[in-house]
């Protein structure tokens, strides 16, 4: 009596399950549908000039201050090493990464807009380079 309450209970729930599934639309066609809604947004024309790939490394200590001149739209690969643990830090940019004696502090930045950008030692608290970012042209 009990096995044939509990395979009554199975089929119900079995014939729900397929109900529920025939009746909302499927994950394939919900995604068809985000695709073709992003697809159709207009495409934004990159407004930076084209710039160079510079790459610069600043060694600290030994090397004094390094200003590093870039144009707007450059991209700059920048890295700095030293022979203590730290925090390189470009505070006008929000960017920190840690250095020691066996991996550099890195940076990928590109330039969009014109102005001076120190570079500093967090613990040590001091300036060890800026980068200089001038207009294009």
């Amino acid at each position: 009596m009990a096995a044939r309450r509990l395979l009554i209970v199975m089929l119900v729930l079995l014939g729900i399950s397929i109900l529920g599934g025939t009746l909302l639309p499927s994950q394939r066609a919900r995604d068809r549908t985000a695709t073709t809604e992003t697809t159709e947004e207009p495409i934004v024309r990159d407004t930076l000039p084209r710039g160079e790939l510079l790459a610069k490394t600043i060694r600290v200590p030994g090397q004094r201050q390094l200003a590093i001149p870039v144009r707007v739209g450059d991209q700059l690969v920048l890295q700095v090493a030293s022979d203590r643990h730290d925090v390189v830090e470009i505070p006008k940019l929000g960017l920190a990464d840690a250095v020691d004696p066996f991996a550099p502090a890195r940076f990928d930045i590109l330039a969009v807009s014109a102005g001076s950008y120190p570079i500093r030692l967090v613990a040590a608290d001091r300036r060890v380079g800026r980068i200089l970012v001038r207009p294009s042209g």
